[in-house]
């Protein structure tokens, strides 16, 4: 296992061994988000055919975009693509997400649905900060809002709630919707303040190799006038 682990880690390094540390790390966590993701959804595609409940078609294919993305994501990284990576990851699990849950001809718990739809948005809004283009995360941000939005019309207010529940779809439509936008705002704040240091450290670390080979330059040149005024000196004598 470790030594897989670490056979991996070198391939990446392989592979993106003209690019920074920074990029070969979001390398190695995207292989590993991909993995992880990858399991859980097969463990969940398992319960599915064990329950084989009306609605396991429509969760099923949910899953299955979502393990293809994942294994196109895994093959992208080592092919060198990593920002192709983690844009197919995201589209690629989100928006067939979403449709299948659009589509899926009726839902036993409403109100529990919209919670496992907010669960879902959360965790892949964090991977499409940190692992996609913005462009593709604003866009995802975007699909994920208004998905959230227009699900919870349709399918939960819909239903004629009585009084406690509709005040908890009330509370889960509101604070889902908040905190959608405060973690899209603070994720890609953080992740703009992470790529902005690692540029200017790189900026210093290109001005210091140039310091250091003007420095070598500068120490050949005098190494040479020296012999040679020595050399003068020992011909004078």
């Amino acid at each position: 296992m470790i030594k897989s682990v670490t056979s991996l880690a070198r391939r990446i390094d392989e592979v993106y061994a003209k690019s920074s540390i920074f990029y070969r790390l979001k390398a190695r966590m995207l292989i590993l988000f991909s993995v992880l993701l990858a399991v859980i959804i097969a463990l969940d595609m398992a319960k599915q055919l064990w329950d084989a409940s009306p609605s396991s078609g429509y969760r099923l294919l949910s899953n299955g975009f979502i393990l293809v993305s994942c294994a196109l994501a895994y093959h992208w990284v080592f092919r060198g693509w990593l920002d192709r990576a983690g844009n197919g990851l995201v589209l690629g699990a989100i928006i067939p997400g979403h449709i299948v849950f659009f589509i899926s001809p009726e839902f036993a718990q409403p109100l529990a649905t919209a919670l496992q739809l907010y669960s879902f948005d959360l965790v892949f809004l964090l991977i499409a900060i940190v692992f996609a283009t913005p462009r593709v995360a604003g866009l995802a941000f975007a699909f994920i809002l208004v998905g959230f939005i227009v699900f919870n019309q349709t399918f939960v207010f819909s239903e004629g709630l009585d009084e406690s529940l509709e005040f908890t779809a009330r509370a889960l439509r509101r604070e889902g919707i908040s905190s959608l936008l405060v973690m899209f705002a603070i994720g890609t704040a953080l992740v703009r303040l992470l790529e902005e240091a690692h540029k200017r450290s790189m900026r210093v670390l290109a001005e210091v190799e140039s310091s250091k080979d003007h420095l070598e330059e500068i120490v050949a040149e005098r190494t040479r006038d020296l012999t040679s005024a020595t050399q003068r000196a020992d011909d004078a004598s």
